[in-house]
C-alpha cells in the first residue's frame, strides 16, 4: 500500500527538482525524489567509508616514504658492491612504483570522488 506526503517547496528548489527530474529523464519528480531520499543513506554510509580509506592511505603513504627513504640510506651504508648496490636500488625502485599505482588508482577512482561529495556536503550544511 502506497502512502502519500505533501511537500513544500521554494521556488527554486521546485524549479531544480523539475530540471534534475527531466535530465535524468525521471517520468515525473514523485520518482526522483522518492530515488534520491532513498539514495541519500547509501551515499553518506558510502562517503564515510571513503573517508576513513582516504585517512588511511595518507598515513599508510607517509610511512611508505619514511620506509624508502630510511632504505636508500641504509642502501649507501650497508651495500659493498655495485652489482648487490644495484639489485638494492631495484628493489626500492619496485616499491616506489607499487606505491606510486595505489596512489594513481586511489587517486583517480576514489580521492577525487571522494572531494567533489566533501565539497557537496560542505554545500549542503552551508545551505542549512
Amino acid at each position: 500500500m502506497k502512502k502519500g506526503i505533501t511537500v513544500r517547496f521554494e521556488e527554486e528548489e521546485y524549479d531544480e527538482i523539475v530540471r534534475k527530474a527531466k535530465q535524468y529523464r525521471y517520468n515525473s519528480t514523485s520518482e526522483y525524489i522518492r530515488d534520491k531520499v532513498s539514495s541519500e543513506t547509501v551515499i553518506k554510509e558510502d562517503y564515510e567509508g571513503k573517508e576513513k580509506i582516504c585517512d588511511t592511505f595518507n598515513s599508510m603513504r607517509a610511512e611508505m616514504i619514511e620506509q624508502e627513504k630510511q632504505l636508500r640510506n641504509l642502501l649507501l651504508r650497508t651495500v659493498d658492491s655495485k652489482l648487490s648496490r644495484e639489485e638494492f636500488e631495484a628493489m626500492i625502485g619496485v616499491t616506489v612504483r607499487q606505491r606510486e599505482r595505489i596512489e594513481k588508482m586511489l587517486n583517480d577512482i576514489l580521492f577525487r570522488d571522494f572531494v567533489k561529495e566533501k565539497e557537496i556536503r560542505q554545500e549542503e550544511n552551508n545551505s542549512k
